[in-house]
């Protein structure tokens, strides 16, 4: 599989470049269908999509700054309050858009109950957001990746890599994430796929190790972007929806 690495200069702009391909896939989906539903990861991703960024995405793009028709879902979360430190809920409330802006937001609530009933609630709450979205998709996916190739809470080497096919469900859970807390609910590989857009973002040098495994460089590429071919089997790697955009900075791909 082919993947364009869009470089960035820096941190900054990697999230202006993240905002503006929100805004730009908002349009075209509220205007045909009425509402933008998109999944957003934790991690670093709340910061990149703070208030003031999405607001000069807007304006940027000449269209008024409004996500009440935006449905936002969570890519993955820890098992813990929403209100907990670990939470990527309270992340994305307290430093991106979702706390500060009137988009509909859907977490999974208090967990404190069995995982496994957690996940099968949010598992129906996501089918019935993508049953009511034309295409049974997501418009678009914001996904992180982490130092050993992870993204969402689907980590190397872990058996949730093999829920895949038309019957498995969309949300799965895990007890052993390699990473604390270990316990976590996750979009699975079915939902990602079948996005219309996944923006993958990653920034710094920590990632720079795993891009030189995951990809290999090839010739050409348009200024900024660098042409690579996926080579590895890293869990990010094995994204395959319809549109793939990795945003990265120049840290990030210093190996390659």
């Amino acid at each position: 599989m082919s993947a364009n690495l869009h470089v960035h200069p820096s941190k900054p702009a990697l999230a202006s470049a993240l905002c503006s391909a929100l805004v730009a896939a908002s349009v075209p989906a509220i205007a045909s269908r009425g509402k933008f539903t998109v999944a957003l990861s934790g991690g670093s991703i709340p910061k990149l999509l703070s208030p003031e960024n999405l607001a000069a995405a807007f304006e940027e793009a000449g269209v008024g700054e409004n996500v009440g028709d935006w449905v936002v879902l969570l890519a993955d979360e820890r098992y813990v309050s929403p209100f907990h430190e670990d939470s990527n809920e309270r992340a994305l409330r307290e430093d991106s858009f979702v706390g500060q802006r009137k988009a509909a937001f859907h977490g999974i609530g208090q967990a404190d109950g069995p995982v496994e009933e957690a996940a099968k609630s949010y598992a129906a709450l996501v089918d019935s957001v993508l049953a009511s979205n034309s295409a049974g998709s997501l418009d678009v996916c914001v996904l992180g990746m982490g130092e050993d190739g992870h993204t969402c809470s689907l980590f190397p080497d872990h058996p949730l890599l093999s829920v895949v096919g038309d019957d498995a469900p969309s949300v799965a859970y895990l007890t052993d994430s390699p990473k604390q807390p270990p316990t976590r609910l996750t979009l699975t590989y079915p939902v990602l796929n079948r996005s219309r857009l996944v923006l993958f973002c990653a920034a710094g040098e920590g990632k720079s190790e795993v891009f030189s495994k995951m990809m290999r460089k090839e010739e050409g590429g348009a200024e900024g972007v660098v042409k690579c071919e996926v080579v590895g089997d890293q869990p990010a790697g094995r994204v395959r929806a319809k549109e793939m955009r990795w945003l990265v900075d120049s840290g990030a791909v210093s190996k390659l």
